[in-house]
């Protein structure tokens, strides 16, 4: 939904998010920082969509944060959106990750190891194998004059988080050393745990050190992405550490990422946008953010999905059913799909197809697209332009709210040898999970408090 005050510059998302639920204040003042796009072959969403779900599920449900959801097909990549980030002294730059489904920084590491499986892997907590797809410049706290590279174990363990970290005994580093592990599902990392100087854009952490960690295994990265960086609400989380560093008046942050075909977005720290004449944007939803047992950023329960405007049979029935067993609504800019329940799924796929009136479906790389070749009136050219004016406009109804999907936003052209299709950015989550997930292609063109 645009604001009030006049549309979103660059088509952008604006989720407006602040650590602990605190109250957001608009400040005038606020540090922008550009967010990079990094290509995502369609493809791999389908599973990572799956192993997100399953993984926020794992910690609703009281799991463990350092065990990986098994995932048949192996580890796939976890994001889409990179933020430069440069740590220690001399600096070294690399590109992270933005995940606002986690909560701990950490980098690829200079010992990290590749290695095809658990029978290979020494010491590896992960059950699959081990890959160090990152080429470019390597963070190394051994050669940075402002690490601690042995921080004490009282202080680097935090428990309660996504993720384990402290002195955990584990044989990938010396004995009573901190240490970190993460489990995501689609992807893993476990390693040393330092503290070091971090800049981001404009934002520095002085003399202050945050703490990050160094892979020795890890999983499920592209090539482009040196590590991840959470933006959850715990301690331990980039805008926190900040915040307690001093860099920022606030943990608060606002994500813009930009939709259809653009290059990023562009990331604020320490308060939110406003417009070129220093007004505010309006905040379309007010509600809050709910803090569940795994620490999450979580929306209260959708109520209806419409497809241009017309809700899709059966939806708000279903979801009002899935409100009174407690399901859960997780927002998370580390997902490019949104995860639904197999029979709201069915019904909206169903009602895109009708609206594009293009019948008819294929399956590639367990992901349902609607079929270009075979729609009544034809397609004429398949340019996006044509795409984006034949599929309608989604919008999920959240409660006192609503999160609007341009074609723009959601669609995802695949071309074969048999013609093209397009993804509609929805997944299939099965039935039962009751824990769902709003990923890129909901979470962009919105302004979301």
């Amino acid at each position: 939904m645009a604001p009030e005050n006049g549309p979103l510059p660059l088509s952008s998302l604006l989720l407006l998010l602040a650590l602990f639920f605190g109250q957001l204040s608009f400040l005038s003042a606020q540090i922008t920082i550009p967010v990079a796009r990094q290509p995502f072959p369609p493809h791999h969403s389908a599973s990572q969509s799956a192993a997100k779900a399953a993984y926020f599920s794992s910690f609703v449900e009281g799991g463990s944060a350092s065990t990986a959801v098994p995932l048949s097909g192996g580890n796939l990549p976890l994001g889409l959106f990179l933020v430069n980030v440069s740590l220690g002294t001399p600096p070294v730059d690399v590109p992270v990750i933005i995940d606002t489904g986690s909560s701990l920084c950490f980098v690829q590491g200079p010992d990290c190891t590749s290695c095809p499986g658990p029978s290979v892997c020494q010491n590896s907590p992960f059950s699959g194998g081990s890959s160090c797809p990152y080429a470019g410049p390597t963070y190394d706290p051994l050669v940075s004059s402002t690490a601690v590279t042995d921080p004490p174990c009282g202080r680097c363990a935090a428990p309660g988080g996504i993720g384990d970290t402290g002195c955990l005994g584990r044989g990938y580093s010396e004995n009573g050393t901190c240490q970190f592990e993460i489990g995501f599902g689609s992807g893993n990392a476990a390693g040393k745990y330092v503290q070091d100087t971090v800049s981001v854009g404009g934002v520095s952490s002085g003399e202050a050190r945050i703490f990050l960690g160094t892979t020795t295994f890890q999983a499920g990265f592209e090539q482009g992405a040196a590590g991840l960086f959470g933006f959850g609400p715990t301690a331990t989380s980039l805008p926190f550490q900040l915040k307690e560093a001093g860099a920022l008046p606030s943990s608060t942050f606002a994500l813009c990422l930009a939709s259809g075909h653009s290059t990023g977005g562009t990331l604020f720290l320490g308060g939110v946008p406003t417009q070129p004449d220093g007004s505010p944007y309006a905040v379309t939803y007010t509600g809050p953010l709910l803090q569940n047992p795994s620490v999450e950023f979580a929306i209260p329960s959708a109520t209806d999905v419409l497809v241009n405007g017309v809700p899709v049979p059966g939806a708000a029935a279903k979801m009002e059913r899935d409100a009174e067993r407690g399901s859960k609504w997780i927002v998370d800019s580390g997902t490019t799909l949104t995860f639904l329940e197999t029979p709201i799924y069915n019904s909206l796929f169903g009602a895109i197809q009708l609206a594009t009136g293009c019948l008819h479906s294929v399956s590639l790389g367990g992901l349902d697209y609607v079929d270009l070749t075979t729609c009544n009136p034809p397609f004429l050219t398949f340019s996006d332009g044509e795409i984006s004016a034949r599929f309608p406009t989604l919008t999920l109804q959240l409660q006192g709210t609503q999160a609007i999907a341009r074609p723009a936003s959601y669609t995802s052209r695949s071309q074969n040898a048999m013609g093209p299709f397009v993804h509609p950015g929805i997944a299939n989550g099965g039935e039962g999970n009751g824990t769902w997930v709003i990923g890129d292609s909901f979470l962009t063109d919105n302004l979301v408090r």
